[in-house]
């Protein structure tokens, strides 16, 4: 009885083992092709389904590209459509803006969220490293800056 649940641990052990590395390669085939929401999706999946083994300093800095990737071009047309609102006086079209921006700074702070839930729950908690300690803080930090940028107004 034993052995078998040595044998059966083991078994589980290396299902875990391929499966992250099978969702490593398709990050990095969703990298080739800039497909960040994918790339996103299954570093996290690696983290949650590999008995939260860290990720290495590649791992991390694909993680990091994801999300950079994701929230940048969300925060470039937020920063230019503010522009837009700042000159625009027409009451109509106004409002048509501040409904645009609402709903790009609803992307942005859905993004923000969920990179900050993945952190708390399963990157910071499980790191032993304090380089990476440092590296999910700092990008945790980035994300609250994101937040904090879009709701000044508020």
């Amino acid at each position: 009885m034993r052995r078998w649940l040595v044998e059966s641990a083991m078994a589980i052990r290396a299902q875990r083992v391929e499966a992250r590395e099978e969702n490593l390669f398709v990050a990095l085939l969703s990298e080739m092709v800039d497909r960040f929401d994918d790339i996103a999706d299954y570093m996290t999946s690696i983290s949650c389904t590999t008995g939260h083994r860290p990720l290495n300093r590649k791992e991390r800095n694909m993680l990091f590209l994801a999300f950079k990737s994701l929230v940048k071009p969300r925060r470039a047309s937020w920063r230019k459509i503010k522009d837009i609102e700042r000159v625009e006086d027409e009451p109509h079209c106004l409002a048509i803006i501040t409904d645009y921006l609402s709903r790009i700074a609803s992307e942005i702070v859905s993004i923000c969220e969920r990179i900050h839930r993945f952190l708390n729950s399963y990157l910071i908690p499980s790191e032993d490293s304090a380089e990476a300690r440092v590296f999910y803080r700092q990008m945790k930090a980035d994300y609250f800056r994101y937040l904090a940028e879009i709701k000044t107004d508020e």
